[in-house]
């Protein structure tokens, strides 16, 4: 079990990783599921009474990998942008990371696994120090659980 913090000024998104929804597959996407939980927290000085949510979500190694090569770029470059997920339905968390010149913003959502409910947050400053502790907290999951096979395979 993994467990990495990602906080702003205006919001705390916890990720606890329990491991491989089926570790008994070695390729496609069912080798590469993560069993995970994540706690939201925005504060009430973003929100008005503040908001908690707590989702148990699937999420998959390959785009978890994806989100922290462009992380380690971003950090590197300190301009840019890095993206995990979207907003379409099916999908449980979406960030983007934008930065110019080591400062700027997080936007995204987390979503329940029907889609029924969506929380989304935009705007939430960020600097370089975000996008390095968020990489740091991601490279111990990629490091954990790593890509098994081809994530597309059938």
């Amino acid at each position: 079990m993994i467990h990495t913090v990602l906080e702003a000024s205006d919001l705390k998104l916890e990720l606890l990783v329990e491991g491989y929804e089926f570790p008994q597959f070695d390729t496609g996407p069912d080798g590469n599921a993560l069993l995970a939980k994540i706690d939201l927290d925005v504060p009430a000085r973003r929100e008005p009474g503040g908001f908690h949510s707590s989702l148990d979500v699937i999420l998959y190694t390959h785009e978890l990998q994806g989100f922290t090569d462009q992380l380690r770029a971003l950090a590197h470059e300190q301009t840019g942008q890095a993206t995990l997920g979207s907003e379409e339905p099916g999908e449980a968390l979406s960030l983007t990371v934008e930065l110019s010149e080591g400062k700027g913003t997080l936007q995204g959502s987390l979503a329940t696994t029907d889609a029924t409910r969506r929380l989304s947050f935009e705007d939430i400053d960020i600097d370089h120090a975000f996008v390095r502790d968020t990489l740091t907290g991601l490279q111990e999951i990629t490091d954990a659980f790593p890509v098994r096979g081809d994530p597309h395979a059938d």
